[in-house]
């Protein structure tokens, strides 16, 4: 293989990284880049004048070589007698870790001289995160860009992070996040673009040339006062003689000072980036502690590889302070091949049993005789676990602050926050102490990967927010949608508002990673809108007041979620229509669309101020089509962009940009069903969202494994299209919350769940039904003749009565009361410690809430009694007709049975008296008088008067003739009287 004389600028740039302490970037573009690893390791070990230093290759899945090399090589030499390969023999001589990608966490708190990083559609901004902060200062981070021929195929590459952005209706996923990545190294004065021949490809301005600059020599002046002032100080003399900066000698002189008073209820806290020589700190700790007379201490970690440095400097500082290995104290190395050769215990013996152990963060069992407990990489340990961690001991934890290993604005906003104001029940009466490092140490403060890497993700973008100028009315405030195609253009004023908006919601969540960055550009379903004040043609941007990240979600065909119940399989992406279609089974909502709020912020300077509510009230007004269209501005396709870009070589932003801010009303808005969010129950935030119209419809069984709490979802509904579900499916959702207080939700906090079953409207309809056993014990309990043990077992039907909405009129702690003894079944000081009463108070107003539950059971026998007195009294009424009914009948037929030739004679009779009809006398057949007559009761009169069938108006009487002499016989008298 003939040899080629390699591009002196790559040789210079390596060679300035080692004399600057600043870590060099390399992206090699072409399938034969991994052969080029080689010499790369080389010139960087020539330049470092070092041997040979340890190497870093993280990979997606398949390596294009076996990484088992030594013993490929031997067998290779014995079996043909080959001559050894170049790339083999470095594989083999080499300290190489291999690492997958999805186990990047592992390598948190190692420090390697090179990294290499292959697959890049595999790689994501946290690991990137990880793994390029672990190379020291002069260090190598080298990209394979295998099968590529140029650096600006990364802007149509399909990333495979990509399929967790993919939805039911998902449009083309735009790279808009490799476009910046590529852009961004433009700002990279250490980055070069080689091919796979090591030719550079000048991409980017600063590489045209490259001069070699002289070497740094630092002169840490106030590093050395401190080793002056602590050099008749026993044990910190030398200790503070091998600390790097300033800022780790402090710390290790605060830390040893709380060591020194042996209190055994301080917790410090050490906050810091990456490469600022925690670790380090904490294990030049542990030794002192150990020369103070410490005997149990403990160390823990995700992982014994991350605690490697920790060790690595506990051991140096028991050296320093005259304790040789196998004489004074023994190291233990752990023997699971997982960990490799991990120190786990280190057996120190010289005056007395003391011991330095790792432990796993679950493993608190092992804490009841600690002393000291140190936590490294806290921010990787589940808030949980950090939580259960806290005991009655010395803690020293340390954290980062970057917030990239997925908890560490959780761990600094939430546990810290809680340490400090003393709130924790962990934290009763014990110290807390707080230290922060920034100086770097594994590398220059001048780094440019650092600060390249920090803007590129906006790692410190909470660092440099900008104040609010002034404060407008929510009223007087205007809503815009932002472009994302302009956002992430890498333009400069464009980097300016994303520097702003990223910081708002680093600062205003406590679960960020450097992914979000990604999810934000790339998310084809995402949306972002902001609320500004009165905006002025001309002006510059505006003042961000508060912003809201969306995701549109829904439109999901009945047979693909009939299909999914089917295979029984989770669905991914579509959030809040999956859930809520798995908890009802009600495949129809599916189908409606919706957004999903997935980041809310206000800016920290205006909060409590309504600019949250307000941007919530403009955006239903926007997606129900209240804010009317102007036009739709004609959008060029960001595909015919590329493809002209794509024509030149050349790395540049782009200079035709859409405007950034797009006011609404020159949008078409897309019409929704409704407006959702998913976030971590919070009674603060529960609150928040629950005033601005939203109600709960789902609440998960387990908490989530970061946080420690359990993923909520609330809704609002926006149009009809399916009815009033919303109602249907948070009357649901509180029944069944209400029936598992008693389990999952036990250690809820009993007035949060009051809030969430909560029936602000009585309900007639709901009833309570005791037996008069139970209504006897509950009466005698409210006359506090038996103790209320008695009736404890009736506090469930009570409580899920009254959360229902019984209709008893109870006071706000009454009914806590019932649902923290009834459903979720604590105890009386349980519900006194929560509601801050003494058990006392707690026992009087159960007793009051008892009585009104025993007047109202009264209140409903004696309605109960009263309706069944009427019902008894109508079904008497009936009776009677039905009777008089009979009656008639019988009458009827009796005269049906008299001999005709009698009913001949009196018609006959009736007919001589001119009574042509004789049911003209008959009465009418209605009871609507006599129930009238019935209710006067003892008031009835001795006559009665009922209505004929017919009126008639003169009754005419035929009399016989008088005789024409004399008086009238005595029965014409009688007949005229008649």
């Amino acid at each position: 293989m003939s040899k080629k004389r390699v591009d002196p600028r790559l040789k210079t740039l390596i060679e300035n990284g080692v004399k600057l302490g600043e870590r060099t970037f390399i992206m090699i573009v072409g399938s034969k880049g991994v052969e080029q690893v080689m010499n790369i390791y080389y010139m960087y070990t020539k330049a470092a004048n070092v041997a040979k230093d340890s190497v870093l290759w993280c990979y997606k899945k398949d390596l294009a070589f076996s990484s088992n090399q030594k013993k490929r090589l031997k067998h290779k030499m014995h079996n043909k007698g080959e001559a050894e390969n170049a790339f083999e023999l470095f594989l083999s001589t080499t300290e190489i870790k291999y690492v997958y990608y999805k186990e990047s966490h592992k390598v948190l708190g190692n420090t390697f001289g090179m990294l290499v990083l292959q697959d890049f559609e595999a790689m994501t901004p946290n690991i990137l995160c990880r793994t390029v902060e672990t190379v020291r200062g002069g260090g190598l981070v080298v990209v394979l860009l295998t099968g590529m021929t140029s650096i600006k195929q990364l802007y149509n590459l399909n990333m495979d992070i990509h399929n967790r952005y993919r939805g039911e209706d998902t449009k083309e996923i735009t790279s808009r996040f490799n476009e910046r990545f590529v852009l961004s190294l433009s700002d990279n004065k250490n980055s070069i673009v080689v091919s796979d021949e090591l030719d550079v490809v000048p991409v980017f301005e600063h590489t045209l040339r490259i001069d070699p600059v002289e070497k740094k020599v630092e002169i840490k002046e106030e590093l050395e006062n401190l080793r002056c002032a602590y050099e008749e100080v026993q044990y910190l003399n030398e200790i503070v003689k091998i600390t790097t900066t300033a800022d780790q000698a402090k710390c290790v002189v605060s830390l040893f000072d709380s060591l020194k008073e042996k209190t055994l209820n301080t917790t410090i806290s050490i906050t810091a980036g990456r490469g600022r020589g925690k670790s380090a700190a904490l294990g030049l700790t542990i030794a002192c502690s150990v020369a103070l007379g410490y005997s149990n201490i403990f160390v823990t970690a995700p992982s014994p590889e991350n605690v490697k440095t920790v060790f690595e400097f506990a051991v140096k500082g028991l050296e320093i302070f005259g304790m040789k290995e196998h004489l004074d104290f023994d190291v233990v190395q752990t023997t699971k091949s997982e960990y490799g050769k991990a120190v786990v215990r280190v057996n120190i013996h010289q005056n007395h049993r003391q011991t330095i152990q790792y432990i796993l963060p679950n493993d608190t069992a092992q804490l009841s005789q600690a002393e000291l407990l140190v936590i490294d990489e806290a921010a990787a340990i589940p808030l949980p676990l950090v939580k259960g961690l806290l005991g009655n001991y010395n803690v020293m934890l340390s954290t980062t602050t970057n917030g990239y290993e997925g908890t560490g604005r959780s761990l600094s906003l939430k546990l810290i926050k809680e340490l400090r104001e003393g709130i924790s029940k962990y934290s009763n009466g014990r110290l807390f102490k707080e230290c922060t490092l920034t100086e770097p140490i594994r590398y220059s403060s001048n780094d440019q990967v650092e600060k390249w890497l920090n803007k590129l993700l906006c790692l410190d973008a909470s660092n440099t927010l900008m104040h609010i100028t002034s404060t407008p009315s929510p009223d007087e405030c205007e809503l815009y949608y932002v472009n994302r195609d302009t956002l992430f253009s890498y333009n400069r004023d464009a980097e300016k508002f994303l520097q702003q908006l990223q910081g708002l919601f680093v600062t205003s969540h406590y679960k960020n990673t450097p992914n979000d960055m990604q999810l934000l550009a790339d998310a084809p379903n995402h949306m972002i809108f902001i609320l500004t004040g009165p905006v002025q043609n001309g002006e510059e941007l505006p003042d961000i007041l508060a912003a809201v990240q969306l995701s549109l979600e829904g439109g999901i065909a009945r047979k693909r979620v009939s299909e999914s119940w089917f295979r029984g399989k989770k669905e991914t992406g579509d959030l809040i229509p999956w859930t809520l279609t798995q908890q009802f089974l009600d495949d129809e909502f599916a189908g409606l669309m919706g957004a999903r709020v997935v980041r809310i912020c206000t800016h920290p300077d205006v909060t409590n101020m309504g600019y949250g509510s307000k941007i919530l009230q403009m955006l239903e007004l926007y997606f129900t089509g209240c804010i009317v269209s102007l036009g739709e501005m004609e959008e060029e396709s960001k595909a015919d962009n590329d493809q002209k870009q794509m024509e030149t070589d050349e790395v540049e932003v782009r200079k035709e940009l859409e405007p950034l801010l797009i006011n609404p009303g020159n949008r078409k808005a897309e019409m929704l069903d409704y407006l959702g969010v998913a976030f971590g129950y919070t009674p603060q935030l529960s609150k928040f969202w629950t005033c601005s119209g939203y109600q709960p419809t789902y609440l998960r069984l387990t908490a989530n494994d970061i946080t420690g709490e359990h993923s909520c979802i609330m809704v609002k509904q926006l149009s009809k299209n399916m009815g009033n579900w919303e109602e249907q499916y948070t009357q649901d959702f509180k029944k069944r919350f209400s029936l598992l207080l008693g389990f999952e939700f036990k250690s809820m906090n009993a007035v949060d769940a009051f809030k969430l079953v909560q029936c602000k409207n009585k309900d007639s309809s709901v009833s309570l039904n005791f037996d008069q056993r139970a209504i006897k014990r509950l009466e005698y309990y409210s006359k506090n003749l038996i103790d209320y043990h008695i009736v404890l077992d009736l506090l469930p039907c009570i409580a899920q009565a009254v959360s229902n909405g019984l209709d008893i009129q109870l006071t706000i702690t009454q009914q806590i009361i019932f649902v923290g003894m009834g459903l979720q079944f604590k105890s009386v000081d349980e519900i006194g410690s929560e509601l801050k009463l003494a058990s006392a108070q707690v026992m009087a107003l159960f007793n009051k809430a008892i009585r009104k539950v025993v007047t109202f059971l009264e209140e409903k026998k004696e309605g109960t009694n009263a309706k069944q007195s009427m019902e008894e009294e109508v079904k008497a009424t009936e009776e009677i007709k039905e009777n008089d009914d009979i009656s008639e009948e019988k009458e009827e037929e009796k005269q049906s049975e008299i001999d005709p030739s009698i009913i001949r004679q009196r018609k006959l009779k009736l007919k001589e008296l001119g009574i042509d009809d004789p049911d003209m006398f008959k009465i009418n057949n209605t009871t609507h008088e006599i129930k009238e007559i019935d209710t006067l009761k003892g008031r009835i009169p001795t006559t009665l008067s009922i209505q004929r069938k017919e009126k008639v108006d003169k009754l005419q009487v035929k009399y016989p003739q008088k005789p024409k002499s004399g008086k009238p016989k005595k029965h014409f008298k009688k007949m005229a009287k008649k």
